[in-house]
């Protein structure tokens, strides 16, 4: 399984990727919190959205692979994505 499949088969998409300023979140599922980490495991940045569609702001984040987690009480699906 890749991460693209775990967050699909979740009904969440996310897009652009590569992203350059502001990453789109989209059926996140509720009372879900979305963290985003670095390859090495560093805690980058955590968000708790209040609705479905988040718009994360990630210009100031330095360019590279990151790991976007999604999880709740439910569930947690984790994707990669690329910061130009």
């Amino acid at each position: 399984n890749t991460g693209v499949d775990e967050l699909q088969a979740n009904g969440i998409s996310w897009y652009p990727n590569p992203v350059k300023d502001v990453l789109i979140i989209k059926n996140i599922p509720e009372k879900s919190t979305l963290s985003i980490w670095s390859l090495e495991g560093k805690l980058i940045k955590t968000i708790h959205p209040d609705e479905a569609t988040k718009e994360i702001n990630v210009s100031d984040i330095p360019g590279g692979i990151y790991i976007l987690k999604i999880q709740n009480s439910k569930m947690k699906v984790e994707t990669r994505f690329i910061k130009q």
